[in-house]
């Protein structure tokens, strides 16, 4: 797969999921005279409330709206999900520290072999996402890191997005850069 074709599985990949999480919706938007489409009542409320992982209402539309896209996932969109974790390797670091903590190991007093072993079983919880659609915390968290600040883009107005601003969205969020 060429660079200019892993830029279509992004765009493929990802568009469901804006559209799930801005208009409740996993097709399209519909443009007012191809201007502006209207945000769900629930992006906004989630929106309203600054995300903030304390925040249980938009924690929970969030890992909802997440989960919900990732179980419909073709293993092919599933694959490529598991290669753009996996190959981040500044964000893997961070959930593997969290997977250490959770499991009680400091990596201070284990051994490198016990370091590969857990590091080898934490792949392996990623990789059940690939071969089971197993949706493990952590790839939650990859996407929670990664995708937060869809809920602070700028608009022009409070209540739709306008097509250049969802183009720009989903191009942002295609390339996994949340630069909005």
């Amino acid at each position: 797969m060429n660079y200019k074709d892993q830029i279509t599985y992004n765009y493929d990949l990802v568009e469901p999921f804006v559209n799930l999480i801005l208009f409740n919706l996993s097709i399209s938007p519909k443009f007012v005279n191809s201007t502006s489409a209207k945000l769900s009542k629930e992006y906004l409320e989630s929106r309203r409330r600054n995300f903030d992982f304390e925040e249980p209402y938009k924690l929970y539309y969030f890992e909802e709206k997440l989960r919900l896209y990732l179980y419909q996932l073709t293993p092919l969109y599933r694959k490529i999900i598991t290669n753009i974790v996996t190959q981040d390797r500044r964000t893997m670091h961070v959930l593997f520290m969290k997977y250490l903590m959770d499991n009680d190991k400091d990596e201070i007093f284990l051994t490198e072999e016990e370091i590969i072993e857990e590091y080898e079983f934490f792949l392996d919880l990623m990789r059940n996402y690939l071969s089971e659609g197993i949706v493990s915390e952590y790839i939650f968290m990859f996407f929670a890191i990664k995708f937060e600040k869809i809920f602070h883009i700028s608009l022009e107005k409070n209540d739709s997005i306008s097509l250049k601003e969802y183009e720009n969205t989903i191009r942002a969020i295609g390339n996994f850069d949340m630069k909005l």
